[in-house]
């Protein structure tokens, strides 16, 4: 592609490229696309004709960058910083700098590449190597390959940008079996056993070759661990080999791979950390199945409740057994910290009160005080002291100067445009590297006008970031009102419930996709999506439609329902299996029995779906008070519920 260098350079410079909202941007962002498709098609002369047409358009500093980026080669790095200045309020200048240092690098021009990286740092293994390599090739070898040491010692493999240090640090004889032995622990530790095989074949001292070799055979067959000739005492290698290997037999065999961790974790030399790794996944996961020797398994594996995590395991076994005492002991024995939380608060009660009748809830002023908190704990507390519920919003407050700065800025200019493409990751890359340069008024009024758009994920995600937790305007938009109150309506579920599901699903964003491929804002699966259309009748085609609002909460609403029905009538239930799957909330159902509600969800054995469960029914209170609904978060069917409204006969006998 030949394109006039000077002619672009001076076009920067005179400022003729700034940014601005064109009358007739429709027609401007066809233009731009065209001139797009033109440019990558080599096609200079078209494009020079297009381009004249758009140079208002909020994107055209996308065309001049990828004009920049053909001309490296007659570039000096004088011209570089023109353009740097020009780009910095994009991600563009980022993506010119690497692209740059590429070139240098390329190019054998190591003293630029120095100077250039010291001005401007970056943190990206792949131009850490190359600065280094540059600085050994003009002589300062010392330095360069001490950091060439630290940065091959990586659990992952580094980029091929670093295999040029490496050699040179390799070849100077630095690579000993001392450092290939301690990656080759922290590869393993990762699971990267590539990376593992490949350091195993590069050990040279005996002994390390051995350890490497014994723990390939421990990890691909942990029941060797039973032989107590298989590991030795006193041996380092062979602590780390019985504490990774022990816990990949946990993967099949649980309980053959704890009771071999209680016999010989103290026989083997076993690091302190390696201890507490394993104490914690062995006592996290005894609690979350809820045996009926749990507790006593837990005691023996943390006898002295050295860790939170595990200890509130022990509490949420002691409460699905209703055994009060044990969950007061154990709530005592969490750390001041943590039982100050709003969890620890509400059930600290709940236990107390079932111990002993009198302690009401009204003397207990930390339980008072949670009934202020506007969170699922509190919003329990304040139903169960009769008290209204405190959303202690703080709306944002800005003066019209700074948001009127943000609105007519270049850079919220070029987010509303990748927006209207539908290209959010270009909307979100210009957004992370202004957020970053934005002073923290800037960044909660730029939350508030993404807000404005309709770009709700990212403001809730903006809020988030600020801690701006009282600021209910972004956290909580109402996107799709109607669309969600009508097909409410027709499956006859309460109004707010897919408003708050959606919330804490997608964050309200419509081209939401999930890692496992759920879609849309009520985050439908493909599947599930397709059987609920058959089953209620929904016109459904192709998945596409699922990032369709009237689809995806039409389709969302259905399935709601569905769980409804199946979990007669139980709404928590129902919130648990949208998430969860209906099939796990079953066997949770009848592995622990018919328990107080409360208690049942905070027995809830996977993390996500409990959060989930809590947020959701939090999140009905907040969407509730905002249409002007005085409706509790439990309704007096579930409210009945509580663990602190169902006392058993020998407790109200004890208690008169």
């Amino acid at each position: 592609m030949k394109l006039l260098l000077p002619a672009l350079i001076a076009s920067l410079l005179s400022g003729q490229a700034v940014a601005s909202v064109s009358d007739d941007l429709t027609k401007q962002r066809a233009l731009y696309q065209k001139a797009h498709k033109m440019l990558q098609a080599g096609d200079t002369k078209g494009y020079k004709t297009i381009k004249e047409q758009i140079k208002e358009y909020p994107l055209y500093p996308y065309l001049e960058f990828e004009e920049v980026q053909d001309q490296l080669s007659k570039l000096n790095q004088s011209d570089i910083d023109k353009y740097y200045t020009h780009f910095s309020d994009s991600p563009l200048s980022t993506r010119l700098n690497r692209n740059w240092r590429n070139h240098l690098y390329r190019n054998k021009q190591w003293q630029p590449l120095i100077e250039q990286f010291e001005k401007k740092p970056d943190k990206l293994a792949r131009y850490q190597c190359q600065y280094h390599f540059a600085k050994l090739k003009t002589g300062e070898k010392k330095d360069a390959l001490a950091a060439a040491g630290n940065l091959w010692q990586s659990a992952k493999s580094q980029p091929k940008a670093c295999d040029p240090l490496f050699a040179e640090w390799i070849a100077d004889g630095r690579m000993t079996s001392d450092k290939v032995i301690n990656r080759f622990w922290l590869s393993v530790r990762k699971r990267n056993h590539k990376l593992g095989r490949y350091l195993e074949k590069k050990l040279s001292r005996k002994d390390h070759k051995e350890a490497a070799a014994l723990y390939f055979k421990a990890y691909s067959d942990p029941a060797k661990l039973n032989d107590t000739k298989f590991l030795q005492e006193d041996n380092l290698n062979h602590g780390i080999i019985f504490a990774l290997s022990v816990r990949q037999y946990a993967r099949s065999k649980r309980d053959d791979a704890l009771a071999l961790w209680l016999k010989d974790r103290d026989r083997l030399t076993v690091s302190d950390a390696d201890k507490e790794w394993l104490d914690r996944y062995f006592g996290v996961r005894i609690g979350k199945n809820f045996f009926p020797t749990s507790g006593k398994t837990i005691a023996t594996i943390d006898p002295d409740y050295q860790h939170n995590d595990v200890t509130e395991w022990r509490i949420r076994v002691a409460l699905s057994e209703q055994d009060w005492k044990q969950a007061a002991e154990a709530i005592q024995q969490l750390s001041e910290e943590k039982q100050q939380e709003n969890r620890w608060v509400y059930w600290h009660q709940i236990v107390s009160q079932h111990l002993d009748r009198d302690k009401k809830p009204t003397q207990n002023e930390a339980f008072v005080a949670l009934a202020g908190k506007r969170d699922y704990y509190g919003f329990l507390a304040a139903d169960l002291l009769g008290e209204q519920y405190q959303l202690n919003h703080q709306p944002g407050a800005f003066d019209k100067e700074t948001l009127d700065t943000l609105r007519s800025s270049p850079a919220f200019a070029r987010m509303k445009e990748f927006i209207a493409l539908n290209q959010y990751r270009s909307a979100r890359s210009e957004w992370n590297h202004n957020f970053a340069r934005f002073t923290t008024e800037q960044r909660h009024a730029a939350s508030h006008i993404v807000s404005e758009w309709g770009w709700h994920d990212q403001a809730i995600r903006g809020a988030a970031k600020l801690k701006k937790w009282d600021d209910l305007t972004i956290r909580f938009p109402k996107p799709h009102i109607e669309l969600f109150r009508d097909w409410a309506d027709k499956r006859e579920i309460d109004q707010v419930w897919p408003v708050a599901i959606a919330r804490q699903e997608s964050a309200f964003n419509v081209t939401a996709r999930s890692r496992v491929g759920a879609r849309g804002l009520m985050q439908l699966m493909p599947k599930t999506a397709r059987l609920t259309a058959k089953r209620f009748e929904v016109p459904y085609k192709k998945i596409d439609e699922l990032y369709q609002p009237s689809t995806n909460i039409s389709l969302g609403t259905a399935y709601l329902a569905q769980m409804l029905k199946e979990f007669d009538g139980n709404r928590i239930y129902a919130t648990a299996a949208y998430n969860a799957g209906p099939h796990r909330v079953k066997a949770w159902l009848k592995s622990r029995g018919k328990l107080p509600i409360d208690i049942w969800v905070e027995t809830i054995p996977f993390d996500e779906t409990r959060k989930y469960v809590q947020n959701v029914l939090a999140f009905s209170v907040i969407y509730n008070d905002f249409i002007k609904r005085d409706v509790s978060m439990l309704s007096e069917k579930e409210q009945a519920l509580l663990a602190l409204n169902q006392f058993s006969e020998s407790e109200t006998a004890d208690s008169l």
